[in-house]
């Protein structure tokens, strides 16, 4: 049985992709920690294309799926994002965020068929589609959860790409993993803990409270072929996180060797 490649989320370094100077300086910092597959997303869109693509192949890494939020504008105007993933070599177009005035099962109806002519575009353009729920997609329609009936409506070979921290108190991770499995190709992995003042503090992989072996273990039963650390808030350097995600990602990994 084969295990999941590791990766890195890059908008977890958002505020450091707005220039095509401290693009090139965040994925040189991001292979030099030792990651080698990214998934794009929050990349400034001044940047041209080709210009990130540069300075992947540069930095050594590859692409291997980019994320859009359909609500801010890849619902409506979806051909720069394909353009793009395929420019830097992806092989999956992840979207989220459904818009939450869409709380009914005909709206939800409607934007499936919406979705399945996206599909049909990303399709020409030699990628996978994906759908990422994000916490709101959670939400029950009727007596299921939304991002349920949204897959129930799309064709198969949609794939579900799934962060376990959006499920918690929720569903069940390893319910999800074993509903979509041959299905979910992409898993994110975001650690927290609850703050004396009772916030929400994200943290590197290993250091909150969450217990990873299982999930991991779960994720290698279910096929997943790629596992992304994600961590958009920080306690320390961004950078720094990133590093301990990977040395706690690559211990888990080398486990399964």
């Amino acid at each position: 049985m084969s295990v999941p490649e590791i990766g890195f989320q890059l908008s977890s370094i958002a505020p450091y992709l707005d220039t095509v100077e401290s693009l090139d300086k965040a994925l040189y910092m991001i292979a030099k920690i030792g990651y080698r597959y990214v998934e794009l997303q929050s990349v400034s869109p001044q940047i041209p294309d080709k210009r990130i693509a540069d300075a992947l192949k540069r930095n050594g890494l590859t692409c291997v799926s980019t994320q859009e939020e359909y609500a801010f504008g890849f619902g409506s105007y979806p051909i720069p994002a394909i353009e793009r993933a395929a420019e830097c070599g992806a092989k999956y177009i992840s979207f989220s965020m459904i818009p939450p005035q869409i709380n009914t099962y005909d709206q939800l109806k409607r934007l499936a068929t919406t979705l399945e002519r996206i599909h049909e575009k990303v399709k020409q353009a030699g990628m996978l589609f994906a759908y990422h729920p994000t916490d709101m997609d959670y939400r029950l329609i009727g007596r299921s959860p939304l991002y349920e009936r949204l897959m129930g409506l799309l064709p198969e070979d949609i794939r579900f790409s799934f962060c376990v921290h959006s499920s918690f108190g929720r569903v069940p991770y390893a319910q999800i993993l074993e509903k979509y499995k041959g299905r979910c190709d992409i898993v994110h992995f975001m650690d927290s803990i609850v703050r004396a003042d009772g916030a929400e503090q994200l943290m590197p992989l290993g250091e909150g409270e969450r217990n990873w072996r299982p999930i991991y273990d779960a994720c290698v039963q279910a096929g997943v072929q790629y596992i992304f650390a994600e961590q958009s808030n920080w306690d320390r350097d961004a950078f720094e996180c990133a590093a301990v995600s990977h040395a706690y990602l690559h211990g888990l990994h080398t486990e399964l060797r």
